[in-house]
Order: structure tokens, then sequence, then C-alpha cells
């Protein structure tokens, strides 16, 4: 199960595989969502900005961070976390 997946369960108690729905109420509860959901706390842990933060993460935390960074490296040919920071301050101004 998926980060969305698993949010919309948590959250709205809905099983994404099973339920019908237009792709506009889709993207309305998925704007929606809460920070405390699985999607959420992946959301949180990509945008984290404070130092201190990002010391208190604990490994799994630190892994997920990580793992997202260096995808988007590969997908970006390559780009510096720091260059993958900015494109990320932009896409969430």
């Amino acid at each position: 199960m998926d980060a969305i997946e698993a949010s919309f369960l948590t959250q709205y108690s809905i099983r994404l595989s099973k339920e019908e729905m237009s792709w506009r109420e889709f993207v309305a509860l998925l704007s929606n969502l809460m920070p405390d959901t699985p999607l959420g706390l992946l959301v949180r842990l990509r945008g984290e900005k404070d130092p201190k933060v990002i010391s208190k993460m604990n490994d799994e935390e630190r892994k997920l961070r990580h793992d997202f960074f260096a995808y988007r490296a590969e997908m970006a040919g390559k780009k510096s976390e720091e260059e993958l920071e900015k494109d990320l301050r932009r896409l969430f101004k």
C-alpha cells in the first residue's frame, strides 16, 4: 500500500482500490489530507529545512528523507541536494 492509499484509508476510511470517485473528488480529498497521515508525514520530512528538526529525526525518518533526495537527484540528472531543495521550495511556495 502506498502513502496515498494509506492516507485515504487513515483519514477517510476509503479504500481507493474499491471505491469509485471522480477525478475532481479525488483531487479535493487528496489536497485536504492532514499532516498526521502517511502522505502528510512524507511531505513534512521531504520539506523540512530546519537543521535542528532534521537532527532530531529518527533513523527511519532520515532514511525516508535521504531516499527522496537520492531519487530526485537520479531523476534530475544528478542535481545536488541543494538544487533539489531549491526546486522543492519553488514547488511549495
